[in-house]
């Protein structure tokens, strides 16, 4: 029950929480971003099952322990969760000290997306 619940509040509310990271970090082409990153997405989510699959199959078939076997996608999975935190981490706004382009204040970019 706990983890259909965690399930189904994290599945959705990942990709409006994306979409709203993406649309506050950029000034310009938002719509060709958030194309893109709906696109990979999808990309990911049709990938996925099948690699997760393999790697459990081929762990399987090396592992003479099941649980290591099993476990194997998910510490894959918690690797990529990782490195996609750490990187999220690192992003900053622009406009805000600490990022590479001289953009605009956030509130003059709302003003020329209205």
């Amino acid at each position: 029950v706990a983890v259909g619940l965690c399930r189904g509040i994290g599945g959705n509310s990942s990709f409006p929480s994306l979409a709203i990271l993406l649309n506050s970090m950029l000034d310009q082409h938002l719509g060709a971003m958030n194309g893109f990153a709906a696109s990979v997405g999808s990309l990911v989510r049709a990938i996925a099952p099948v690699a997760c699959g393999s790697l459990f199959s081929a762990a399987s078939s090396i592992s003479e322990s099941p649980e290591v076997a099993q476990g194997l996608p998910f510490y894959l999975l918690v690797a990529l969760l990782l490195c996609g935190l750490g990187m999220t981490a690192g992003l900053s706004r622009p406009g805000q000290p600490g990022s590479e382009q001289g953009a605009a204040p956030a509130s003059a970019a709302r003003a020329v997306r209205t």
